[in-house]
């Protein structure tokens, strides 16, 4: 997946009974919020977590678990306007984590695999990785720290951690707490108001997506849709508004609900509620 901002699965298809216009708009809310690929509507097959790696915590003993699917599926999805989803069935895990809340950030891809554990909780694992929890999300701040101290060491990467510093800044005003389950923020994060507005002048947040959006440069046409709602976020309706014109046909329903929020210079994320 372009960026790493979803997985690409691989999953069996079951026997299908969606009504047509269904599948479009499930397919158009895949491609927009899973970013930049259409992943195809499955049901009939639950959950089953795959095998979990042991990572190395850098500068540390410790070890936290990079856990893994081998199947799920796209059934209760939420999809989010700044291209956040919540899939049940299908949950997301950590690209940069740190161990415990003062540990080094880094990329779980970089990690030292240590070993991996099939059965967690079956007595035949070291007592260390018995007691291995499963690497987490960061905060909005620890995602911007991560930007400001060169945690991102190539350009793909800077895009990808201002991308989550985006979302995370969102997750307040939408309510996405209740989905912290696969994005805990640690033992000792305070439960903080919620920032409004989210982008504020001055801000870092503001500053995160100003900065996203010029560098944002990929192609095709959902990459175009999430630069258009960058710029409606920040309040840069004309600017929206031109660039949502060259949108193609084929993202007609996204786009309708696009120019309805730039008509009314609502600045805000939202659940993509496509009818």
């Amino acid at each position: 997946m372009a960026l790493g901002w979803s997985c690409c699965f691989i999953l069996r298809i079951s026997f299908v009974s969606f009504e047509v216009r269904l599948l479009r708009l499930t397919a158009a809310k895949h491609a927009y919020a899973l970013g930049l690929a259409i992943l195809v509507p499955t049901v009939g097959h639950t959950t089953i977590s795959g095998p979990s790696s042991v990572l190395q915590c850098p500068d540390s003993s410790a070890v936290v678990l990079r856990l893994s699917l081998l199947s799920g599926n796209n059934f209760g999805a939420t999809y989010w306007s700044d291209g956040e989803s919540w899939l049940p069935m299908m949950p997301k895990f950590p690209q940069i984590t740190r161990c415990g809340d003062a540990g080094r950030i880094f990329w779980v891809e970089d990690a030292v695999v240590l070993g991996k554990i099939a059965i967690p909780g079956d007595g035949t694992q070291s007592s260390a990785w018995e007691k291995a929890v499963p690497a987490r999300f960061l905060s909005e701040e620890e995602y911007l720290d991560a930007v400001a101290t060169g945690v991102a060491t190539t350009p793909k990467r800077l895009v990808q951690l201002r991308i989550l510093a985006w979302r995370a800044a969102n997750d307040c005003a939408l309510g996405r707490g209740q989905y912290r389950a696969y994005r805990p923020q640690g033992p000792s994060a305070p439960a903080l108001p919620c920032r409004l507005p989210t982008f504020p002048k001055g801000s870092r947040a503001r500053g995160n997506l100003e900065a996203l959006v010029d560098v944002f440069h990929v192609e095709g046409n959902n990459a175009l849709l999430l630069r258009v709602e960058m710029l409606r976020e920040l309040g840069r309706f004309a600017e929206a508004q031109t660039l949502l014109a060259a949108a193609p046909a084929s993202s007609a329903q996204i786009a309708h609900w696009m120019q309805d929020r730039i008509n009314r210079k609502d600045d805000k994320a939202a659940v993509l509620d496509l009818k």
